[in-house]
């Protein structure tokens, strides 16, 4: 089935200018139409459907209107916009939950540096250290000898 470019117009809702352009530009393809008239550009069915989606051998009454045919989700126009939209939530659901990992992990940082800091700062570790290097002196250090006492007069006398 062939058009001619005012029956294509009407069909897809266009002007014939559009239409003519978009030959020009070679959006859409069109023949001359020897046979009948030389002057006459005609259009392929298949070639409105491919373009335009529209069906042009659907009669206009059984046709999608173009309000219908704009928000139908089976264009495939519309799936790439919804699997677009699909991602980008994807991608922000991920960027949230990176998100609050490295909240966490700053936390655990903070906490750590904390008890780091508290270690160096212990009041009592400098005592516990100076008790530690006394203990070592003394276990380390030999005894020195001592002398016995001195003996008692009957010691001395007896023996």
């Amino acid at each position: 089935m062939k058009l001619t470019i005012g029956q294509t117009s009407k069909a897809v809702g266009l002007s014939k200018t559009s239409i003519c352009k978009h030959i020009e530009n070679g959006r859409l393809s069109a023949a001359w139409n020897n046979e009948t008239n030389p002057h006459q550009r005609e259009i392929d069915a298949s070639e409105i459907l491919r373009v335009y989606g529209v069906d042009v051998t659907i009669p206009p009454s059984r046709r999608p209107t173009g309000d219908a045919k704009k928000h139908s989700p089976d264009t495939p126009f519309d799936m790439v916009v919804k699997a677009k939209d699909e991602t980008i939530a994807a991608l922000k659901a991920e960027i949230e939950r990176l998100s609050e990992q490295v909240v966490v992990k700053d936390e655990q940082i903070k906490a750590s540096t904390r008890l780091l800091e508290a270690q160096k700062t212990d009041p009592y570790a400098a005592i516990l250290d100076r008790l530690e290097a006394i203990e070592k002196e003394v276990v380390s250090s030999p005894e020195p000898a001592t002398e016995p006492p001195p003996k008692s007069f009957w010691q001395r006398l007896v023996g």
